[in-house]
């Protein structure tokens, strides 16, 4: 099994002020959730791997977590997902207390296959109406008006493959666009496109195995494009435009 030890800080955001700023001073705190590895890629006879959730928001935070099958993406470039019963995560939802941690297990049901699995993890604060985050950071006054929770979703990837699957990428053009086409038998997860030179898109795409993806640059076709392509240990690969 091979996990990315680098945590992920989920920005989870929470601010308390008083109904009046002017009358008295507020507080405001910003803190995260932070989770742990943020790419999975076990071999695909892993039974049980887990996450680690660091609370560092300065109050305690309910999680909910589940699975889903990542099957692709859409045209407007949004991924595809479905719900699984493939990979459970136990228990599917934990409160932390600030400062504490909480590991989540991972449990694959499903028998060994012959190809990659693809799934997303996704991490949800419960948050009930009128739950607030009381920090100890000052605000400036006036910042803040009224009493208010801010609080966001993270999903993160997962992968179950086998030791010899690979990505096989190949790059054509069209206008100011690149589609990446893989068909090899791993995810390729880009993390940047450029000419060598420049970094043109540096956002983290993945492709994954038998599909193609489409990814503006904002720059017409050059005689070959410099990837920066891996899941754990990014590597350069240069690919010719045809």
């Amino acid at each position: 099994m091979f996990l990315r030890p680098t945590a992920l800080a989920v920005a989870l955001l929470c601010a308390v002020a008083t109904a009046h700023a002017a009358d008295a001073p507020s507080t405001h705190t910003v803190g995260a959730i932070e989770v742990s590895p943020i790419v999975q890629v076990n071999s695909l006879t892993t039974r049980a791997s887990s996450y680690t959730l660091t609370n560092r928001t300065g109050c305690p935070v309910r999680e909910q977590m589940r699975v889903m099958t990542w099957t692709g993406t859409s045209a407007d470039g949004a991924r595809v997902e479905s719900d699984t019963s493939d990979v459970q995560i136990r228990p599917a939802i934990v409160t932390i207390p600030d400062q504490g941690t909480q590991i989540a297990r991972v449990i694959h049901v499903a028998p060994p296959g012959a190809r990659e699995e693809q799934y997303r993890v996704h991490f949800d604060p419960i948050v009930a109406p009128g739950d607030t985050c009381q920090g100890a950071v000052p605000a400036a006054a006036g910042k803040i008006s009224a009493l208010v929770t801010l609080v966001q979703h993270i999903d993160v990837p997962l992968f179950y493959r086998g030791a010899d699957m690979t990505a096989h990428v190949t790059a054509a053009w069209q206008g100011t666009k690149i589609v990446l086409r893989n068909d090899g038998t791993a995810t390729a997860k880009i993390w940047s496109i450029g000419d060598g030179k420049q970094v043109w898109n540096k956002q983290a795409n993945y492709v994954l195995p038998g599909q193609s993806g489409t990814f503006e640059t904002g720059h017409t076709a050059p005689a070959q494009v410099t990837l920066v392509m891996g899941d754990t240990k990014p590597v350069t690969t240069v690919l010719p435009i045809p």
